[in-house]
């Protein structure tokens, strides 16, 4: 016992010692642990979480098809311009089921239902822009999300056929609806390449 109890005021003094000896911490090295751990914002264009990308509920029948490549190239463009903006990834997938619901992805050049042109079918004479822009791609995609951010600023707490038809003014809103789990797919598949 005796031996222990040496040990013990040994170790006191020499732990009193080595605290003196000890070099000065900088204050901002210093950390207060009952302080939370703040971690880095996680980007959801690198690993979003199913909710991100389809928030609420599906509703209805959903469509299914195979993309070509040059559908996916629309889709890439599409989910890049969301990406830009620093917009959540939901607003990927609503843009991207807008496209799909207008034009399967593809750039119409040629004019449909008046003079509806590109992946939105945006028309010119509603002030999307001139024929050459909505054709575009890039600024397709990029019109229609400032749309959608400017006309619905409450997006994420909407359904998707909700956000796309306000930003969009369709003769049939609903159908937006039908592409909402093809959408979040490609999404998905685009951010994991």
């Amino acid at each position: 016992m005796v031996a222990v109890c040496g040990v013990l005021a040994l170790c006191a003094g020499n732990n009193a010692a080595a605290h003196e000896r000890s070099l000065p911490i900088a204050p901002e090295l210093t950390r207060n642990y009952a302080d939370p751990i703040v971690l880095p914002p996680r980007d959801a264009y690198t690993d979003p979480a199913p909710d991100e990308l389809l928030p609420h509920e599906t509703i209805g029948y959903q469509q299914r098809f195979e993309p070509s490549p040059h559908q996916w190239d629309n889709a890439r463009i599409v989910v890049a311009a969301a990406r830009e903006r620093a917009l959540p990834v939901y607003a990927a997938v609503i843009a991207l089921a807008t496209a799909l619901q207008e034009s399967l992805l593809e750039n119409l050049t040629v004019a449909v239902d008046y003079d509806s042109l590109g992946l939105f079918q945006q028309r010119p004479s509603t002030g999307w822009g001139a024929p050459e822009q909505v054709t575009d791609p890039a600024y397709a995609a990029g019109a229609f999300l400032d749309a959608l951010t400017a006309r619905v600023p409450d997006y994420r707490e909407l359904p998707l056929w909700q956000s796309a038809q306000a930003a969009q003014v369709s003769a049939f809103p609903t159908a937006y609806a039908q592409w909402e789990e093809q959408a979040a797919a490609m999404v998905a598949d685009i951010l994991a390449e």
